[in-house]
């Protein structure tokens, strides 16, 4: 019993530390973790996923969690941030591509649209 407390403690930590590092960028070098780790927040993820989507990370391994992320909720919330970021002309490429990878998964749930899918070679 005691064991289950401290691993549902532990998790609520993570949570935590997670949404806080997506929303406030800090601690910055925690930042590919938090995206891994809020996939499993379902509470934090929603606010945590629609705040990384204003300032989305520049490479493609992020981008890949950052999708992943989102993908794996239903949330108004990061749906707004992911529709934002897809018509953000200011924003890389990669960034705008990654955004309507997940904009095609809430249209289509059992589809994984890679980078490839969308840059012609």
């Amino acid at each position: 019993m005691a064991q289950g407390v401290a691993d549902s403690l532990h998790r609520r930590n993570d949570c935590r530390l997670a949404a806080q590092t997506l929303t406030t960028g800090h601690p910055a070098p925690r930042r590919l973790w938090a995206l891994q780790t809020i996939t499993s927040c379902p509470s934090e993820a929603g606010q945590a996923v629609s705040v990384a989507w204003q300032m989305p990370p520049a490479d493609t391994e992020s981008l890949n969690w950052l999708v992943a992320a989102s993908v794996g909720s239903r949330d108004a919330r990061i749906y707004d941030g992911v529709a934002r970021t897809a018509q953000a002309t200011t924003l890389p490429r990669l960034a705008r591509l990654s955004a309507l990878r997940v904009l095609a998964s809430y249209a289509e749930p059992n589809v994984w649209v890679s980078f490839a899918d969308l840059i012609s070679q």
